[in-house]
């Protein structure tokens, strides 16, 4: 069981950008372009710290092994249930309506902290998180953001990128399922 779980962790690591598995690269870099343009627009209109393009990426691409194993609440709903929101036959648990969307992306926040936290002690040394209460908040308001623009646009995406997002999905989830961090904080 304990060997499994060291396994585990390099292989969390290299599954979202594995050249070989074209969907899950897919999926990976439409989750990262949408996180790092939301996160530069809202740098840009709350003028905070304007972290470069290629630092952005680079943060956003180290959460990526993170983003299940650091979601301490309840499993994210399916972004395709959105189709279901203008349907009156349906149920609210079959939609996925605007504020599930919010609290969906903003669950992936810690791994993003995380990947900050890596970042900074690859640029500075071990120190304390050089990022304050403003920079969790954008963090939060980011990832809440590039969810809902997701959701909203994935039906307009190319097939492939479609299909990408939903692997990536998937990845979250077997993450989640298999993440002893996220089992001890339920």
């Amino acid at each position: 069981m304990a060997e499994e779980k060291i396994i585990n962790v390099p292989k969390n690591v290299v599954l979202p950008f594995n050249p070989n598995k074209r969907s899950m690269l897919s999926g990976t870099a439409t989750h990262i372009a949408f996180e790092v343009v939301v996160s530069k627009l809202l740098r840009y209109v709350t003028k905070m710290e304007n972290r470069t393009w290629t630092e952005l990426v680079a943060i956003h691409a180290l959460s990526q092994p993170f983003l299940g194993g650091f979601n301490f609440l309840d499993q994210a709903k399916d972004i395709e249930a959105v189709k279901n929101n203008n349907k009156a036959s349906k149920s609210a648990d079959e939609k996925y309506l605007l504020m599930d969307q919010i609290k969906d992306g903003a669950k992936e926040s810690p791994a993003v902290l995380v990947a900050m936290y890596i970042a900074a002690t690859a640029n500075k040394g071990f120190a304390f998180p050089a990022f304050g209460i403003r920079d969790v908040l954008l963090v939060i308001a980011a990832k809440a953001l590039s969810r809902v623009a997701l959701t909203n646009v994935h039906d307009k995406l190319p097939k492939a990128l479609k299909d990408g997002v939903l692997v990536h999905e998937q990845l979250m989830a077997i993450q989640k399922a298999a993440s002893s961090i996220a089992k001890k904080a339920v």
